[in-house]
């Protein structure tokens, strides 16, 4: 009863009331499950995130929603349902999203299932439930395996993967069993993953074949199949392994049962000797009754009428589900749709749904920051969250505002609107606007897209780069060489690099060639003889023809890489001028570079994915997982997810960093494999520069370079534009207006135009190269002169670095301190009374590297506070202005170095015990008590943060002893705490001693060893 009660649904799946008037379920399904309910609920996720949900059989799907309706939904890798109790599912995805969530209401609420599992950026994977144990479930966070046995109430971790593991089963009847692929290598575990053993290398998969796949028989543990895929873009083999593999050893001895490609193998649950495979570019699956030995084909889709060959040329199956109490019942996740079959896979029907979905709301908000007279943009991609392929009627339409314009606007799913914003005739201040869309046919509420929008104040006119063209008078052309390469005529130049000579070379794709620029200036041709193609090697580089080169890097030896796109290889040209083969069967390979240990990195945009060669090793995918997207920042680099890089830069730390192009983003893997976002937010366009590069827009930045400083230099191709983000995170244009053109050669490089930019490079003097491919010219940046360094100080009050206070050598932590000197500031700015920054404007100080708060800057000083962190002995203390540094100045920091505050000249800071000031008119009486305040006392317990105000509850006491004189009288300090709303101020109780004369009083306070100068009380 309960197979005949929703085959009957089945059956009529493409004859529902409301086709048409619906999108159809016939895009690309990525994953899938099916519960054990009558009829079986059916859960789908079409594109990286969304899910997509039929309790009818699957005529009606709608949206669910793991997050709000209005959010991005997160990214699933996983989708599987409870084979026992119906609604219940999970799904998986990153752990910077959740990792795991459940819904025990068919997807209607979910909550996060993810208590023990890692929080580092991990991408879960590989989710299994036992069929035996339901609330018992596995998953792979990175390379740990996972266990519930309390559907994931909590998870422990059990063990971890073999090395290099790229298929995971874990046997669905036996508790504790597990296998794994890595190379050629079965592994098995006994133990949840804890331990493992190898069963040798029976495999012999060969080079450009690797493990897809690997499943058990669900009532033999003996039985195993592995499914290999043979791949030509991982090397070439004259015997590729693919097709399916079986042991009836546990993975001892392997026999190869079909030469088919697959992308997976399936086990029959019920434990029935059906086996199904499914390869990719066929609409097709291989099905085997008799455990393997021999195999029929069905289609699901066929390649003419006669119905009798499948269909090429398309995906293929992505993901098979089987009913989890009729294995007759079989769901196909197809690029063509929804399959199923319900006569264990011999014939299959399309399951043409109809589907309300989800209008997917931008990832970011459309936050502008600009100057006045300025302009921005930003794309608005304007599609469906759950299958960018469907078409919804849509409107789009903006409050109106006359800063604000929408263009390229579209009547239907998938466009793109530009969101244009111009603060031509705007005070400086905020302003906001509201874009609408809707349609009739999404299942959420009209997105409401707020616009922001900062016009900034005018601020002081700051030097930076002027431009002029280095190479290329701006005519196509192939001529110039042994002269001025700013004569010369080159073609559309795709890449640049500088050795550490100074020598440029450029990469002229349209003419075959590469060219090199001397320190004097002049071009040549290094390597190509103009022809279009691949010869020469062990020969003359200038004798061998090239196809298309375009990324270069170059190694510490002089050494010169580039891609030859169109050959899939890295060609390499001696610093003799041999030319060679670096590599081959790359395919698409553009960005190229070279780190100080002969590692070499290639960007392959079609793979989505950075490569890394060790001299004399394998390749290795180094970031990337060959499919298209972004995620995995904070997790490892192979796990994430990349789009179309197209450049690779090494730092001297061994920093690589990427330009993600088609994400609008640059990524930095770190020394310890780990990815970040260094530049961009992903949304497309301008929005303006910022103290934070990863929260302004890029354009499909297609070129990245790194100085020895740490400065990032980005190619932002659509935008027209060269950008600089510093150390600090801060990012600034330095070249280009936005507006695509050609101007301003001679002058300042912010006014200069430039036309889609394509690379950068710079060299150890600063100059920066950017590839100017539609001008046919390489411009050149130079920085700006540096500032004056810093004056020497003498050790005095007029020169050097001073105590705040009474212009002394003594520093202390915690203390008040005065820099005197000249271009410390560009402009004078003066921070708030209860925190001070630890930069001003683009001024800062330190102190032994350990950043100073800071209350005021100009050009000639600098006043703050002497970070606590600083313990006593020996300090070198560093201005930078921007990027430049003022030379270090040796001080030394003291435990105390106490100094009173003034009134006036020569008179104390203090109060009486009547609150009033004292002064010669307002004397204190002898036996009160007076409060005095200092500067230099040292440590403090409780300590305070540097730069913040004290706040006095509870007070932070002096951890040195103090006492104090009027004269040759000694007075007893009663307290030595910090002053309350006051930064880098304490305050000194002091009992006033019987018997002083009337008049004035020199005062001095000792704090642990050192006596403040005297200054003036008066008495009556």
């Amino acid at each position: 009863m309960i197979r005949e009660g929703w085959k009957r649904l089945l059956l009529g799946l493409v004859l529902t009331a409301w086709l048409g008037a619906q999108p159809q379920l016939t895009v690309p399904v990525r994953l899938i499950a099916v519960d054990s309910g009558t009829p079986p609920t059916i859960y789908v996720v079409l594109g990286l995130s969304g899910i997509l949900r039929s309790t009818d059989g699957g005529s009606n799907y709608r949206a669910v929603y793991i997050k709000s309706p209005g959010q991005i939904q997160p990214f699933i890798t996983e989708l599987t349902a409870d084979p026992v109790t119906p609604r219940v599912v999970y799904a998986a995805g990153d752990t910077e999203d959740g990792g795991v969530w459940k819904s025990t209401d068919a997807g209607e609420t979910w909550r996060e299932a993810n208590r023990g599992l890692p929080k580092q950026g991990e991408v879960v994977v590989g989710l299994q439930i036992l069929p035996a144990a339901p609330q018992t479930l596995y998953a792979i966070a990175g390379t740990a395996i996972m266990k519930t046995v309390d559907g994931t109430e909590s998870w422990t971790m059990r063990g971890t993967l073999p090395v290099g593991a790229t298929a995971f089963v874990v046997h669905p009847r036996t508790a504790g069993l597990m296998f794994a692929v890595s190379g050629n290598t079965v592994h098995k575990s006994m133990d949840d993953g804890a331990s493992w053993t190898s069963s040798g290398n029976p495999l012999s998969l060969g080079i450009g074949t690797l493990a897809r796949g690997i499943t058990t028989d669900a009532m033999n543990t003996t039985h195993i199949y592995v499914a290999a895929q043979y791949d030509p873009r991982r090397g070439v083999s004259s015997v590729p392994g693919n097709g399916i593999y079986r042991s009836n050893d546990e993975g001892k001895i392997f026999s190869r049962l079909t030469a088919t490609q697959p992308n997976d193998v399936v086990t029959d649950p019920a434990g029935r000797p059906l086996v199904y495979s499914y390869s990719p570019g066929l609409a097709a699956i291989d099905r085997s009754v008799d455990q393997g030995q021999t195999w029929s084909r069905s289609c699901y889709e066929f390649k003419d009428a006669t119905r009798t060959a499948c269909r090429e040329g398309v995906g293929g199956i992505s993901r098979l589900a089987i009913h989890p109490k009729d294995p007759n019942a079989l769901w196909a996740a197809t690029d063509q749709g929804l399959y199923v079959s319900s006569n264990a896979g011999s014939t299959w029907v399309a399951s043409i749904g109809t589907v309300r979905p989800t209008l997917a709301p931008p990832p970011r908000s459309f936050d502008f920051q600009l100057p006045a007279a300025r302009q921005g943009s930003l794309e608005l991609g304007v599609r469906v969250a759950e299958s960018a392929q469907w078409t919804l009627p849509i409107s789009v339409t903006a409050t109106a505002e006359r800063w604000l314009a929408l263009s390229g606007q579209g009547t239907a799913t998938p466009s793109t609107v530009n969101v244009r914003v111009n603060t031509q005739g705007l005070e400086p201040g905020d302003y906001t606007a509201t874009i609408r869309v809707t349609s009739p046919q999404a299942a959420n509420d009209p997105l409401l897209i707020p616009v922001k929008l900062k016009v900034l104040a005018a601020g002081p006119e700051i030097a930076g780069y002027s431009i002029a063209s280095a190479v290329g008078i701006g005519l196509r052309g192939n001529f110039g060489d042994g002269g001025q390469a700013a004569r010369s005529a080159v073609g559309n130049v795709d890449s640049v690099v500088v050795d550490r000579q100074g020598t440029l070379y450029l990469s002229d794709p349209s003419n075959h060639v590469i060219r090199r620029v001397t320190r004097d200036g002049v071009i040549r041709r290094w390597a190509g003889n103009g022809s279009y193609g691949s010869t020469g090697d062990g020969g003359e580089a200038l004798l061998a023809s090239l196809r298309n080169p375009r990324g270069l890097g170059v190694d510490v030896g002089g050494t010169l890489y580039f891609a030859e796109s169109d050959s899939n290889a890295v060609r390499s040209v001696t610093a003799g001028g041999t030319i060679g083969h670096a590599l081959r069967g790359l395919p698409g390979v553009r960005g190229v570079a070279v780190d100080n240990s002969g590692n070499l990195y290639a960007a392959l945009p079609g793979l989505h994915v950075v490569v890394r060669f060790r001299p004399g090793g394998s390749a290795l995918r180094y970031a990337g997982s060959e499919v298209q997207g972004f995620r995995g920042d904070g997790g490892i680099a192979p796990l994430a997810r990349l789009s179309g890089p197209f450049d690779v830069a090494v730092d001297s730390k061994g920093v690589v960093y990427i330009a993600d192009t088609e994400n609008n983003r640059i990524r930095a893997v770190e020394p310890d494999g780990r990815i970040r976002t260094v530049a961009g937010n992903g949304l497309a366009g301008f929005q303006g520069d910022g103290d934070n590069a990863t929260e302004v827009a890029l354009f499909r930045p297609a070129g990245v370079a790194v100085d020895a400083a740490g400065n990032l230099f980005i190619a932002d191709t659509d935008n027209h534009r060269i950008r600089m983000v510093t150390p600090d995170g801060k990012i600034r244009t330095i070249a280009g207006t936005g507006t695509a053109g050609y101007s301003g050669d001679g002058g300042p490089a912010s006014g200069a135009q430039l036309r889609a930019p394509s690379d950068v490079a710079v060299d150890s003097e600063g100059n920066i190269f950017a590839a100017d491919p539609l001008n046919f010219r390489i411009r050149k940046l130079v920085p700006p002169p540096p500032p004056p360094q810093l004056v020497t100080p003498g050790i005095a009050s007029e020169n050097g670095v001073v105590n705040g206070a009474d212009g002394s050598t003594g520093l202390a932590p915690g203390g008040l301190f005065r820099i005197e000197g000249s271009m410390l500031a560009a402009v004078t700015r003066s921070a708030g009374e209860t925190e001070w920054p630890v930069k001003l404007d683009e001024t800062a100080v330190t102190f032994n590297g350990v950043a100073a708060p800071l209350s005021m800057v100009s050009a000639g000083q600098i006043r703050g506070q002497v970070p606590f962190e600083v313990g006593p002995g020996p300090a070198k203390v560093r201005v930078m202005l921007g990027t430049q540094a003022s030379g270090e100045v040796d001080v030394e920091v003291l435990a105390s170095a106490p100094a009173i505050l003034e009134s006036a000249p020569g008179r104390a800071l203090a109060q009486n015990a009547d609150g009033l000031g004292n002064s010669a008119e307002s004397p204190a009486l002898t036996e009160s008590t007076i409060t005095v305040f200092l500067t230099g006392q040292g440590a403090v317990e409780p300590a305070v943060p540097s730069g913040s105000a004290a706040t006095g509850d509870p007070p932070s006491v002096a951890v040195l002893a103090a006492s104090a004189k009027f004269g040759d009288i000694d007075a007893e300090v009663t307290s030595l705490t910090l002053a309350p709303g006051l930064i880098g101020v304490a305050r000194a109780s002091i009992r006033v001693p019987a018997g002083l004369e009337v008049g004035d009083h020199a005062l001095t306070i000792q704090v642990g060893e050192r006596v403040s100068k005297a200054a003036l009380i008066s008495f009556k």
